[in-house]
């Protein structure tokens, strides 16, 4: 018997996992892909979430880093042809590995 069910075991459902069994609930974690798989989603943490990340789970594992490790924003182009440039230094990472490790 579980107090809770999180559903999905992205990063939001990590952290709410973590949180509820810190606060002594009985949580049962459910995610419909067996870990780790492949993401077609970003691999990109900006610097406030690797501030959250770290403190929520600890120092990020180089074992999730792709390579470059460090990365220092993305230049995105729409169908128009208009090209959005977002100047950041974060962190690439591979997200199955990530989500593998943050995983409970």
């Amino acid at each position: 018997m579980y107090d809770v069910a999180v559903i999905g075991a992205g990063p939001a459902g990590c952290m709410a996992s973590k949180r509820m069994a810190e606060a002594g609930y009985k949580v049962l974690l459910v995610e419909k892909m067996r870990l780790p798989w492949e993401k077609s989603c970003s691999g990109i943490l900006i610097p406030k979430s690797i501030q959250m990340v770290e403190k929520e789970f600890g120092e990020i594992p180089d074992t999730v880093f792709s390579h470059p490790k460090i990365n220092r924003g993305i230049i995105l182009t729409n169908e128009d042809g208009q090209v959005f440039s977002f100047e950041s230094e974060g962190y690439n990472i591979w997200r199955n590995l990530f989500d593998q490790w943050i995983a409970p």
